[in-house]
């Protein structure tokens, strides 16, 4: 059984491994956008001993709350003790059978907690070997190598990736506003031609009236 220090530890770790996946794997990207707004979650082992919390703001995940900010919604997931903790977060039981084993209490929306869920068995795939999870996860293809993942859960920074992955989202809506705006333009370009050639054709047509007219009264004259 791992000491309180360790299972804090695995479950920051955990933390850092959901920030990583929600940027750069598209189903965790799927799942974490499906969450409320602003949501506090919070793991503890029964008692009060809080391993973990992370705060949902936008689109963004923190570990702190400094501004002691007010949040919609709250789940906790709270384990019976930390021989329960200690199996759960080292792989010897998935989540869902943890929940049906009762050594997790949860509080809170369930729906919130069935995707909070869902996206910690995305992380487990990744930081845990197949030797592990084959027992309690259906084998998935990975989008890219989990030592990415092992990089940036023990080098990485949280707040700089996702401020690099928020610019450059941005850029991307900037782009796609630019090249609407193009289309935009273009197309009202094309309607002013369409409307120019329209008005020059009955201009010509309004001419060969004329000439036609000019033309007859010649011929009148001439015959007169």
């Amino acid at each position: 059984m791992a000491s309180f220090f360790v299972l804090k530890t695995i479950s920051k770790l955990l933390g850092k491994a959901l920030v990583y996946l929600k940027e750069k794997e598209s189903l965790a990207k799927k799942e974490f956008y499906s969450l409320p707004t602003n949501l506090k979650v919070s793991m503890q082992i029964f008692g009060g001993k809080t391993l973990l919390e992370i705060y949902k703001k936008e689109n963004r995940l923190t570990f702190s709350n400094k501004n002691k900010e007010e949040f919609n919604e709250e789940i906790k997931i709270i384990f019976k003790n930390k021989k329960s903790a200690s199996a759960c977060l080292l792989g010897k039981f998935g989540v869902r059978e943890s929940f049906c084993r009762h050594d997790i209490l949860l509080s809170g929306n369930i729906n919130t907690a069935i995707i909070l869920v869902r996206l910690i068995e995305i992380a487990q795939k990744y930081l845990l070997p197949r030797v592990i999870t084959k027992k309690f996860l259906p084998k998935t293809p990975k989008e890219f190598a989990s030592i990415k993942l092992y990089w940036f859960v023990l080098f990485g920074s949280a707040n700089k990736l996702q401020s690099k992955e928020n610019n450059k989202n941005n850029n991307k809506i900037e782009v796609k506003k630019t090249k609407l705006q193009k289309k935009k333009e273009t197309k009202e370009e094309i309607n002013k031609n369409k409307e120019k050639t329209a008005e020059i054709e009955i201009i010509d047509a309004e001419n060969a009236e004329n000439v036609t007219e000019i033309e007859e009264k010649s011929q009148n004259e001439e015959v007169l």
